[in-house]
């Protein structure tokens, strides 16, 4: 699954590459605001399933399809949801 970027920025890593001590990769932080966009749509792209969920302020179930939408669209649901893809990664990291 996605995680990150090689430090070169030449691809998206994943979760074993950011992990591996001998593999160079981007520190979470570092990431601009296209990498994390895009680091999130790979993501969500790559789950098997159907994602739904549910956000305070928004009318009803949020599913897959709307979510990438979303998060395409650069709305301020989007970004919410890349902020929260941004910190499941970082629980993941931590958690290594």
């Amino acid at each position: 699954m996605p995680a990150g970027y090689m430090a070169d920025g030449s691809r998206i890593a994943s979760l074993r590459e950011v992990l591996a001590p001998e593999i160079a990769t981007k520190p979470l932080g570092e990431l601009s605001h296209t990498e994390r966009t895009e680091l999130a749509l790979r993501r969500l792209r790559a789950e098997p399933h159907d994602v739904r969920l549910r956000m305070l302020g928004v009318r009803g179930v949020l599913n897959k399809k709307r979510i990438i939408a979303e998060i395409e669209a650069s709305s301020h649901i989007g970004m919410h949801l890349v902020d929260i893809e941004m910190r499941f990664i970082r629980m993941l990291v931590e958690q290594g």
